[in-house]
């Protein structure tokens, strides 16, 4: 009589089976119940060209990012402009509210922060601050916004 190779043996499926099943069923498991990693407001900004004023030559860049006004509370603004807007040269930045329709949003340089401005599209389609009717606010010592008075 041939021997089998204990893989080859019922005795082994009955075993390994179970054991494969178990840990891919833990890695599903630890998959979908661990916290999601924080997304960031700027992690879905798009990159513009600032172009002259005959649209031929490129002098700059501006950052947009499309969010509702929910999305967009101080903690956010503060955190968007300390690790964004602080980090990188472009020309001006904007969150354009995606849910109003009196075209505001949050307009940030590297001097100040305008909550709830007026930000709309030209007619090369370019985001740019229109109107100044928000808060602005200006970086403090200790890494907050503090509103002007």
């Amino acid at each position: 009589m041939e021997q089998k190779a204990f893989y080859q043996t019922k005795k082994f499926w009955l075993i390994f089976a179970p054991i494969v099943v178990a840990v891919f069923a833990i890695a599903i498991i630890v998959t979908v119940l661990s916290p999601a990693k924080p997304v960031n407001i700027y992690d879905r900004a798009e990159i513009h060209d600032v172009l002259n004023g005959s649209r031929d030559t490129k002098i700059g860049e501006y950052s947009l990012i499309k969010a509702t006004s929910d999305e967009v509370d101080m903690e956010c603004i503060t955190d968007w402009y300390t690790n964004y807007v602080k980090q990188h040269d472009y020309n001006w930045c904007v969150i354009v509210y995606t849910d109003k329709s009196d075209h505001t949003g949050v307009f940030a340089n590297q001097s100040y922060v305008i909550k709830d401005a007026t930000i709309e599209q030209d007619a090369y389609g370019d985001y740019m601050l229109t109107g100044n009717s928000g808060t602005t606010y200006f970086p403090a010592a200790d890494g907050t916004l503090a509103a002007s008075e």
